[in-house]
């Protein structure tokens, strides 16, 4: 531990600290939560766009009836989009804390500084 003084004359420490380990279900939860978030976005920005998409001129026409059911697309994309996002990102999460705990045991885990 390194010790300062400030100008107050209280002492600050600074600790080193290492992640030897992540939690394989710590981190798919928080992963998770941010595929829903990211679903949930992903969505609203689909359905504006498709729904921006059937305002088009008749000279674009052809574009959306290619789109075909694309255009189509409204609530059920607000619900299914952050369920399958957050279970994607929850098992991603679960895989890069088990792969991340095997390469801290071979070579160590990220250093921290702490105040």
């Amino acid at each position: 531990m390194a010790k300062k003084k400030t100008k107050k004359g209280v002492k600050k420490t600074k600790e080193k600290s290492e992640v030897k380990r992540v939690g394989l279900l710590s981190l798919g939860k928080v992963m998770g939560l941010f595929g829903v978030i990211y679903g949930l976005l992903a969505a609203i920005l689909l359905v504006v766009v498709m729904q921006l998409a059937q305002r088009v001129p008749q000279g674009a026409q052809q574009i959306t009836q290619e789109l075909g059911m694309m255009t189509q697309v409204g609530p059920s994309v607000l619900i299914l989009f952050p369920i399958l996002y957050g279970i994607i990102f929850f098992i991603v999460g679960i895989i890069v804390a088990a792969i991340y705990n095997l390469i801290a045991k071979q070579l160590g885990g990220i250093e921290l500084t702490l105040k």
